[in-house]
C-alpha cells in the first residue's frame, strides 16, 4: 500500500516559492548562478519532505499555479540545473564565488512534534546567525546550545506542549540573506540575529 504524502505547510510553501522565484530570475538572465539557486531549491525540498517524494512535493507546492505536466517538466529542469556545476572554467568559478558570497552561515532550528510520523515535515522554529566576534571571544561557545537558548527567549513555542524545547533540533545551513528579510531581533551586544517563521 502506497503511503500518502504529508501536506506541505503554508510556511514551507512560502519559503520555497521565494527560493524558486530567485532561481527562475537567474534562469532568465542565463547566468552561472543558476546552478547555485537550483541547488538551494532542491536542498530545501529535501529538508521538508521524504527524499523519495521530492518530485511529488514540488508538484504539490506548485499545484494551482500550473498543470501537473508543466510542474513535472519544471522539476526535471530544476534537477538538471542543480547538477550542472559551473566549475568547468576559471571564469565560471569566479562567478560561482561571487554568488556564494551572498550566502550566510546560520543555524536552523526545527521541531519534530511529539508522536509525529517520520515523513511529516518538521515545524520551523527559527533561524539564528551569530557574529564572528562572539564565536571568537567565547572559549566554550557551543552554537547548537546557544541557538536554542536565544530562540527560546523570543519564540513562544519553547513552552508549547507539542513542540517545546525538548523537540528542537539544530542544523548549520547556508542560505541567501535576501530570503530572510529583516531580522525579528538583532542584538549587537550579545552578537546574534534571529528570524522567526512568518
Amino acid at each position: 500500500m502506497k503511503m500518502r504524502m504529508a501536506n506541505v505547510s503554508d510556511s514551507c510553501k512560502k519559503h520555497f516559492l521565494v527560493l524558486y522565484e530567485k532561481y527562475q530570475k537567474a534562469k532568465k538572465k542565463n547566468g552561472p548562478v543558476i546552478w547555485a539557486k537550483a541547488v538551494l531549491c532542491r536542498e530545501y525540498i529535501q529538508k521538508i519532505a521524504d527524499p523519495d517524494k521530492e518530485a511529488d512535493t514540488f508538484e504539490e507546492i506548485l499545484a494551482g499555479s500550473t498543470t501537473k505536466e508543466q510542474a513535472a517538466e519544471s522539476f526535471r529542469e530544476l534537477c538538471e540545473d542543480s547538477k550542472s556545476s559551473p566549475r568547468k572554467s576559471l571564469l565560471s568559478r569566479c562567478f560561482l564565488i561571487a554568488s556564494e558570497t551572498m550566502l550566510i552561515q546560520a543555524y536552523r532550528v526545527e521541531s519534530r512534534r511529539h508522536g509525529s510520523i517520520g515523513f511529516e515535515p518538521p515545524e520551523p522554529i527559527g533561524i539564528v546567525q551569530f557574529t564572528q566576534g562572539i564565536v571568537q571571544r567565547e572559549i566554550e561557545f557551543e552554537p547548537d546550545t546557544e541557538a536554542i537558548k536565544v530562540l527560546s527567549k523570543h519564540n513562544l513555542a519553547a513552552h508549547h506542549q507539542a513542540i517545546d524545547i525538548s523537540t528542537w533540533k539544530v542544523e548549520l545551513i547556508s542560505l541567501d540573506d535576501d530570503l530572510l528579510g529583516t531580522p525579528f531581533v538583532e542584538n549587537a551586544t550579545e552578537g546574534y540575529r534571529i528570524w522567526l517563521p512568518s
